[in-house]
């Protein structure tokens, strides 16, 4: 008889409000407003810290990991290898935005606020 291991691939669910994640620096103010490589940043740091206590090969290739970032929107990454960085990559579709603040974090590009105004010295 012939045994053999078979890897598993997990999903888990990382939420970076909470401690230890929200001491994460790149995910640490993340949301669905950020651009996808800010995200991919935090996704990556958040990954990290959850393998800290649980071991690096815990997540194998093809595992998913659920981000919940700061303003409530949530995403899924698919890790795709153990050693190479980046090694998440987004799952197209996945972001969802948040049921908070500021309309979601929807802002349109370009100025907000006074842009091109500069005042120097006493008006």
């Amino acid at each position: 008889m012939t045994a053999s291991l078979t890897a598993i691939a997990a999903i888990v669910s990382i939420d970076s409000r909470k401690a230890p994640y929200n001491q994460v620096a790149p995910a640490q103010g993340v949301g669905a407003s950020d651009i996808p490589e800010v995200r991919q940043a935090g996704m990556l740091g958040l990954l990290g810290m959850y393998r800290i206590p649980k071991g690096i090969t815990l997540l194998q290739n093809r595992s998913i990991a659920k981000v919940i970032w700061n303003d409530d929107s949530t995403e899924k990454t698919t890790i795709v290898c153990q050693s190479c960085t980046p090694c998440v990559h987004p799952i197209p579709g996945s972001l969802t935005r948040g049921g908070y603040g500021g309309g979601g974090g929807d802002l349109s590009p370009g100025c907000i606020g006074n842009c091109g105004v500069v005042t120097v010295g006493q008006p």
